[in-house]
């Protein structure tokens, strides 16, 4: 009984420790965008417009990384052949809400021509 249980969860562990490492990155990769974006508002002189944007830059690199090491194990979460764990919904949800104020005024301006 033991070992079919061991069995039973072993896969989803897999997976949920093959994504920890994207949703560090794509954590680290959203507190660098917001504080990029925060310090763009400041006027900030020019060596603190380059720290930050290197800073952030050096974030979506390693998202961009991680989220290509992923991909397999994305791809077979999604196809149904692994099972779903909650790390991908932690993932989901780090990047749920960007972008679509954009493109409500896309449009909004859209509507309007």
């Amino acid at each position: 009984m033991f070992v079919i249980l061991l069995f039973c969860l072993l896969p989803s562990t897999i997976f949920a420790t093959a994504l920890q490492d994207l949703i560090s990155a794509s954590n680290d990769f959203e507190v660098e965008m917001i504080e990029h974006e925060h310090r763009l508002e400041q006027d900030p002189s020019s060596t603190e417009l380059a720290a930050s944007t290197f800073k952030y830059a050096k974030a979506k690199e390693r998202y961009f990384v991680e989220l290509r090491k992923s991909v397999p194990t994305l791809i077979d979460m999604a196809t149904g052949k692994t099972p779903k764990t909650p790390e991908l919904d932690r993932l989901l949800e780090t990047f749920s809400g960007y972008g679509e104020t954009q493109e409500k005024q896309l449009e909004a301006a859209t509507v309007s021509m």
